[in-house]
């Protein structure tokens, strides 16, 4: 995509690491991915690795440093022209404000920023975002739109084999249905349970853990 092989690597590396549950090998990546940017001189490895680091930061819940990676992303991209990282870092922004609890203006600029998205013609990543939108749409009460969001990004996964959010989108799926007024237990417990399956076949054990946890709650209850 334009970056150094090696920031690439480091950077992928870690991210794919969060994704099978190894956190910790997941940040400590991302350090040495930018100081290596920063070495080059190359200004598209520099918003590589920002970009990439804000994505390790929200695996991590960590709101705070995402913002921070994102918005460094944004600058660079501004500057530069890059139309699609320029899209992608405010959909990382948003994502770090909702996790921050600034849950409507997240909605706005996640709606935004998937626009954009298709303005440009990328829908790669969409899936990623997706999550949060649905889950800050199920925050706001927006239940049903939520549900959709979450149907859209699978039909999507369909059409593209990009599936390393699948798991967590029937997670997600499974925690909307237990919203509301009427929850859908049945439903929740049929969504964590493909969850679980789908994690454990792409040996995703991060997803896999969230996905027990909400079942183990939900039987709990």
């Amino acid at each position: 995509g334009g970056s150094d092989f090696g920031v690439a690597g480091l950077c992928f590396g870690g991210f794919f690491a969060g994704l099978l549950g190894h956190l910790d090998d997941a940040r400590n990546r991302q350090g040495p991915a930018l100081e290596l940017a920063m070495n080059l001189g190359q200004p598209f490895s520099v918003l590589f690795a920002h970009w990439i680091a804000s994505c390790v930061h929200l695996l991590r819940g960590e709101p705070e440093p995402a913002l921070a990676c994102a918005r460094a992303t944004a600058a660079l991209a501004g500057e530069k022209g890059y139309a699609q990282y320029s899209a992608w870092s405010d959909l990382a922004v948003a994502a770090a404000r909702f996790e921050q609890g600034a849950n409507g203006e997240a909605i706005v600029a996640m709606r935004q920023g998937l626009d954009d998205c298709a303005t440009i013609g990328t829908i790669l990543f969409n899936p990623f975002w997706m999550t949060y939108l649905a889950r800050a749409l199920g925050r706001d009460g927006q239940i049903r739109e939520g549900l959709a969001t979450v149907a859209e990004a699978l039909d999507l996964i369909a059409r593209t084999d990009e599936r390393f959010i699948e798991a967590e989108l029937h997670r997600i799926r499974g925690e909307l249905l237990l919203l509301g007024d009427s929850p859908d237990q049945t439903g929740a417990q049929a969504s964590f349970l493909k969850a679980i399956e789908v994690a454990r076949a792409q040996k995703a054990r991060y997803w896999e853990l969230r996905a027990a946890t909400d079942l183990a709650r939900l039987w709990q209850g």
